[in-house]
């Protein structure tokens, strides 16, 4: 393992180390921060100090970070951060969780980005494992405006103890629903977190076997799952989205419940997607989640997926296949070449288990998501979200909701399916298609 990710740090690595202090040598996880024109990372730093210590010694790594066409304004307000933040380092000397800056003052405009910040973080991270006695250390994704519960760190610690197997797992979070923000700006955060919420549900109704949440704010991988799969990308935005679907993809990804990340409400219009720019897009009356994808199209989906796993054995053509399949759905597989994908399949596996992990690796989350914008765009023009939350808990067959439910309410409702993971892609019920 340890020459596996030393031969990915010799290929992918932008920079040298940054750290020169060795770390641990049973350094066990390592959380990665970007941090670019950030306030109030000061909070953030005070929210991990503040948590239990695990067994064996964490990091915390800082980037701080800045693109060489950014005004002058945002480099010395980096420049503050980075005082700031060894300022507040010098004060809090813990060898079990100790804090490091790393500072990446001019990046080069094309790629500079959360993206490129967290690959910078985690590349860090991956040397800092090799060198110590605990190779398959595990990489933390946190961001630089939010909070966690005091058993953040231990819970992590726990969790990838108690699944050994496990590549990475996909931590619960929860927005502030009140404040001292503008009010609407929690009912903004409450609408977008209902939506993430829901389109999970609606996955999860569809049986689709990769359903976690991708937050790059909450996640956690191990070092070997990193490195196998080429490290973090370097998207301006969606990185998380891109980069945990690989991990995903590699099975037995899990879900961390016992511990709670806190993310900011704010507004951002520092990434083209995600919640800082839906946030401001609330507040400008623009895209405000208050209508989403139909839960009709999970339905096909889940017509769909329930059918592949039968396909590895049934005769005929990869058109005869799509009889009886609903019309949306058929007709989005056709413009997506699946009668030339249907064939390369079945040419080249054995099992049925592996020409399903084939096909989802094929009909990935992206191309999901594409059939659901797509669908959305030529058939409809959304559902009111509440409505389409409740459709989707009546198809789940999940008491104690109505109608008359508030945004407010129903999210309420959601966080604690969630947290008890009810419909976990582990669970008995998605046990036909699991790869």
């Amino acid at each position: 393992m340890g020459w596996e990710m030393k031969a990915y740090l010799d290929k992918h690595q932008l920079f040298p180390p940054q750290i020169q202090k060795a770390p641990p040598p049973e350094l066990g996880i390592i959380v990665v921060i970007p941090c670019h024109d950030e306030p109030n990372v000061i909070g953030t730093l005070e929210s991990l100090w503040r948590c239990e210590r695990p067994t064996y010694p964490c990091e915390v790594l800082i980037v701080v970070n800045a693109s060489e066409r950014h005004h002058d304004e945002v480099v010395r307000r980096n420049e503050r951060t980075l005082h700031d933040v060894n300022e507040w380092i010098g004060y809090h000397p813990d060898r079990s969780l100790s804090f490091h800056v790393l500072y990446y003052p001019r990046l080069p405009a094309k790629h500079a980005g959360v993206g490129l910040a967290r690959k910078l973080g985690m590349d860090e991270a991956v040397s800092r494992f090799c060198q110590t006695t605990n190779k398959d250390g595990v990489i933390v994704g946190f961001d630089a405006d939010c909070d966690c519960t005091e058993d953040f760190l231990r819970q992590i610690e726990r969790h990838f103890d108690v699944h050994p197997d496990s590549p990475g797992c996909a931590i619960h979070f929860e927005h502030p629903l009140s404040g001292d923000e503008d009010s609407r700006l929690y009912e903004g955060i409450a609408h977008y977190e209902l939506y993430l919420r829901y389109y999970l549900l609606g996955l999860r109704y569809a049986r689709f076997p990769h359903a976690f949440h991708t937050v790059g704010s909450s996640m956690a991988v191990r070092a070997s799952a990193y490195t196998q799969q080429g490290g973090m990308n370097r998207r301006q935005g969606g990185e998380d989205f891109y980069f945990l679907n690989k991990i995903i993809a590699l099975g037995k990804f899990t879900e961390l419940r016992g511990a709670t990340v806190l993310p900011s409400a704010r507004a951002s219009n520092r990434v083209p997607f995600g919640t800082g720019r839906a946030m401001t897009d609330w507040l400008a009356g623009k895209n405000s989640y208050q209508t989403v994808f139909s839960p009709t199209w999970f339905h096909e989906l889940r017509v769909l997926f329930e059918r592949v796993p039968n396909w590895f054995h049934e005769v005929g053509t990869p058109k005869s296949l799509m009889i009886g399949l609903p019309v949306g759905i058929s007709t989005y597989l056709v413009q997506q070449g699946f009668e030339s994908k249907i064939r390369e399949v079945r040419a080249n596996v054995s099992r049925t288990d592996t020409f399903v992990s084939r096909f989802f690796r094929w009909f990935d989350a992206f191309r999901l998501f594409k059939f659901l914008r797509w669908s959305d765009s030529m058939y409809d023009n959304g559902v009111p979200l509440v409505d389409a939350v409740l459709t989707l808990l009546r198809w789940q067959q999940v008491q104690g909701s109505a109608h008359g439910e508030t945004v407010f309410s129903l999210l309420q409702h959601m966080r604690g399916i969630d947290r008890e993971g009810r419909f976990s892609p582990r669970s008995v019920a998605y046990s036909k298609l699991s790869v």
